[in-house]
């Protein structure tokens, strides 16, 4: 049992992309084993590889842009200026992430955030930023 936990743990810290069916199958597998605490390292490399999804400007933009809306493609890519294959890219690779769920209806692909608290916790990074800022300015004027 604890070469199965190693073996599957190497195998998820050493991936740079894990997938959020790879992270379904894995939260599937630690409630199997009594012996895992889902608190292990494992779920911080999870939560590395999300926030590093999200670490992009573009990425952000478009979490932004869909706050509680479904947008089309089209509409998406007039309203970040994103060329369409570039686009393509980042939302596909959110959609494989679980961070946005997409629909199609007929040739349209339609996208949303797969929930609201994807939003929340951007505007609250957005917020600590501004703050930052703002200290820093103080800062500056008290020089």
């Amino acid at each position: 049992m604890e070469a199965k936990i190693f073996i599957f743990t190497t195998f998820i810290t050493s991936s740079q992309h894990i997938q959020i069916s790879e992270i379904k199958i894995l939260f599937i597998y630690l409630q199997t084993i009594k012996h895992v605490n889902l608190m292990d390292k494992t779920i911080y490399v999870m939560h590395a590889n999300i926030c590093k999804i999200l670490a992009n400007p573009i990425r952000i933009e478009i979490i932004e842009i869909l706050g509680e809306n479904e947008i089309n493609f089209t509409d998406l890519q007039i309203a970040t200026g994103v060329l369409k294959s570039n686009l393509s890219q980042h939302l596909s690779l959110m959609v494989n992430y679980g961070i946005l769920t997409q629909r199609r209806e007929g040739t349209k692909a339609f996208y949303k955030l797969s929930s609201k608290k994807i939003a929340l916790a951007c505007s609250i990074m957005k917020e600590i930023l501004v703050e930052n800022m703002n200290k820093q300015h103080e800062i500056i004027n008290q020089l």
